[in-house]
C-alpha cells in the first residue's frame, strides 16, 4: 500500500503539470486546446479537494488547522470559476494561473507538514476508499 503522503505528493505533481500546461496554453494555444486543458487541470484538482474534505480533513485533531485548509480549499474553488470564466471567454491571463499556482504550492506544503503527516501517523493507507474516487491522473 501506498502512503497518503506518497499518493498525495504525486497527485500535487500532476496537478502541478497540468497548471504548468495551462499557463502554457494561456499564452497562445487555440482556443479549443485551452479549454481542453483547463477541464483536465479543473477536474483533477476538485476531486483532489472533495477526497482531501471527504477522507482526510476529519483526521485533523487540530480544529484550527482543519479550518484553515477547509478556507484554503474554498478560496481555491472560488479560483477555478473565475479562472473557468475566463477561459470561457478566452481571456485568461497566464499572471492568473501563475497566482493560483503559488497558492497551490503553499497549500501543498502545509497539508504535507500536517495532514498527510497526521494521516500517515494513523496508519491510513491508499485503500480502497480512496482508489474508489478518481483523482488526477
Amino acid at each position: 500500500m501506498t502512503s497518503i503522503r506518497e499518493r498525495f505528493g504525486a497527485d500535487h505533481v500532476a496537478l502541478q503539470r497540468s497548471l504548468d500546461a495551462l499557463g502554457n496554453a494561456s499564452e497562445g494555444a487555440d482556443a479549443s486546446e485551452l479549454v481542453r486543458v483547463w477541464r483536465e487541470f479543473e477536474a483533477g484538482l476538485r476531486a483532489h479537494l472533495e477526497v482531501e474534505e471527504a477522507e482526510l480533513f476529519p483526521l485533523l485533531p487540530d480544529r484550527a488547522e482543519r479550518t484553515a485548509l477547509e478556507r484554503d480549499h474554498e478560496r481555491f474553488r472560488e479560483q477555478l470559476d473565475e479562472l473557468g470564466l475566463q477561459v470561457e471567454v478566452h481571456a485568461i491571463r497566464k499572471e492568473s494561473v501563475d497566482a493560483l499556482c503559488e497558492a497551490l504550492r503553499a497549500h501543498a506544503a502545509r497539508e504535507d507538514a500536517v495532514l498527510y503527516r497526521v494521516a500517515d501517523e494513523r496508519g491510513l493507507t491508499d485503500g480502497p476508499s480512496l482508489l474508489d474516487r478518481p483523482l488526477v491522473r
